[in-house]
């Protein structure tokens, strides 16, 4: 499922017409508004569904219609699915900024190609983000300008200048 990315949850069906309530796993809960297209990920696989319309949005969450999906029966068989699109219908994002579906999985090396791991998960501090890098011992390193120096996709490569104590 390398070709496709989550970007929320179906958490519930909603009303009587086969409606879902999703919780968007996305940084751009916008997204749901283009919609016209997604795939439903099961344990058994992935489907396309079109016709996706969003109803609203309520509290952090999204409603949805779902073409085919018409019975509350039918949105509760979705429940606990995901629900993804595309990686190459993902918006363009601007220099500097990334996926994290990008970052995880790529090898950490200081400046000085001392080999520290790869990243394993991203936190979200709210001031930046944090790179979760597991290799003999697990480093926490922040996305900062004076840290990270480089992040080369085609690589599969993050450079990082080490902070005073950063890797002790």
């Amino acid at each position: 499922m390398e070709d496709i990315v989550v970007i929320g949850k179906v958490l519930k069906e909603w009303g009587t017409c086969g409606e879902i309530k999703v919780l968007p796993l996305s940084d751009n809960p916008e997204r749901f508004k283009k919609l016209d297209r997604v795939y439903i990920v099961s344990p058994d696989g992935k489907r396309e569904l079109r016709g996706v319309t969003v109803l609203r949005q309520q509290k952090g969450l999204v409603l949805l219609s779902l073409a085919g999906c018409n019975s509350p029966e039918k949105a509760a068989a979705l429940r606990g699915y995901f629900l993804a699109v595309p990686k190459n219908e993902l918006p363009l994002l601007p220099e500097g900024k990334y996926y994290t579906f990008q970052i995880k999985g790529l090898r950490v090396v200081t400046d000085e190609g001392r080999p520290l791991g790869i990243v394993e998960d991203i936190l979200s501090t709210g001031s930046n983000d944090v790179f979760v890098v597991k290799g003999e011992k697990e480093y926490l390193i922040p996305f900062l300008k004076d840290v990270v120096k480089k992040i080369d996709l085609a690589e599969k490569l993050i450079i990082i200048h080490p902070m005073a104590g950063l890797l002790e």
